[in-house]
């Protein structure tokens, strides 16, 4: 057997797998498990296919909704406060009006689809809530999640910032998990 996909490859199939994936699971109960993949359901299976699809920039027909949870998934593993020992950089966030909110222009969803990032206790805190920080971040729920995985740059015209724009600068250079 000759090597593996090239990354080229990867990027096209990866899309194109996971919105298959989603029409073969229509309907189904997206709580059952996967047996190759212990400790998985379907449904977090197809959400974390989708979340690669998105991450790559590409588009996905299940867009608002997994991009929501991946925003969700993104903003509780940025702040575990392991995160610290792993990247000491990462306490340079911390301070006084250090707020960040990520508002979904393109939903209804209410405020399971506002996101706060709180840098000013002694950890990383998000909530889902509605707030006025120091810079708010607006857009489509999918622009939100581009900007978030540093796939696209808050100042490129798809999402609207708000505020203190050198904050949002700054967390981003440091929330990253490379």
């Amino acid at each position: 057997m000759t090597g593996g996909l090239d990354f080229d490859r990867y990027c096209s199939e990866i899309p194109a797998q996971t919105t298959a994936l989603a029409a073969a699971i229509t309907g189904a109960d997206l709580t059952v498990g996967v047996p190759s993949c212990p400790g998985w359901n379907v449904g977090q299976l197809v959400r974390h296919r989708a979340d690669a699809t998105l991450a790559l920039g590409q588009p996905y027909t299940l867009e608002r909704a997994v991009a929501i949870d991946a925003i969700d998934e993104w903003m509780e593993l940025g702040s575990l406060p392991m995160h610290f020992d792993v990247h000491p950089w990462m306490r340079e966030l911390l301070g006084r009006d250090r707020t960040l909110h990520f508002h979904a222009t393109d939903t209804d969803a209410g405020d399971a689809a506002e996101w706060v990032a709180d840098l000013t206790g002694d950890v990383l805190a998000w909530r889902r809530a509605h707030e006025k920080c120091a810079v708010a971040v607006r857009g489509p729920v999918v622009e939100l999640l581009l900007v978030v995985y540093r796939r696209r740059s808050p100042g490129d015209g798809t999402v609207e910032v708000l505020g203190d724009a050198k904050l949002l600068d700054f967390w981003l250079e440091r929330v990253s998990f490379g």
